[in-house]
């Protein structure tokens, strides 16, 4: 079996570590030889090798580090205002994707949250810069580091009326922001534990 359009070239990755590259290029010949033995084949516009930079999943992903996909940020900024629920719910959906670029999205987020509940949605100034501030925080995001499992994580968190937030990072690193919404008991719980603020930090293996 051949595999039109993988030449010798292409097997190769660029700036990599020495060691990296041979490991790679030692796991893509085992994978190509398990296809080529069980007679599968593959679509060259499919896959893409040796790249300083790739698109997955509407992020991209590049020397250890990962961020939004140009065209979706392009497509926040460009983004109109809301005129129904069903539109801000698609805006939300979108953004909400990203939720982990953004520190305090349920913060950000919760007049325009308030919006999609049954009889509620009335744009007023006050939902129109929340709107404006989203847009703003997605569009202006941080790029996050992609995750070392060799190394210890450390974990931030905070809290407040609407619920908490919480940071993981490495080495001073962004890794992925997270946030949830709390009511009742689970803020009485939460709050008076984490509203100044704590840090955590360890070492992955005591919880691979």
């Amino acid at each position: 079996m051949r595999f039109r359009g993988l030449g010798e070239e292409k097997l190769t990755l660029a700036e990599a570590p020495k060691k990296e590259k041979a490991d790679h290029i030692q796991h893509l010949r085992a994978v190509l030889n398990i296809l080529q033995q069980n007679q599968l084949h593959t679509k060259p516009s499919k896959y893409s090798l040796g790249m300083r930079e790739i698109s997955y999943l509407g992020h991209m992903i590049s020397q250890g580090r990962v961020s939004m996909e140009r065209e979706k940020v392009q497509a926040i900024k460009e983004w109109r205002t809301s005129q129904s629920v069903r539109e801000l719910h698609a805006f939300l959906g979108l953004t909400g994707y990203y939720r982990k670029f953004v520190y305090g999205y349920i913060t950000v987020t919760a007049t325009l949250t308030e919006l999609t509940k049954k009889g509620k949605f009335v744009w007023t100034e006050k939902a129109d810069q929340s709107f404006q501030r989203l847009k703003q925080a997605v569009t202006t995001v941080l790029v996050l580091q992609l995750p070392n499992f060799q190394q210890p994580f450390t974990v931030e968190s905070d809290a407040s009326d609407l619920g908490m937030g919480t940071v993981l990072s490495q080495n001073s690193h962004p890794i992925a922001y997270f946030s949830k919404a709390m009511r009742g008991r689970e803020l009485i719980a939460i709050v008076p534990q984490s509203s100044s603020g704590s840090i955590f930090s360890w070492d992955s293996d005591s919880w691979c």
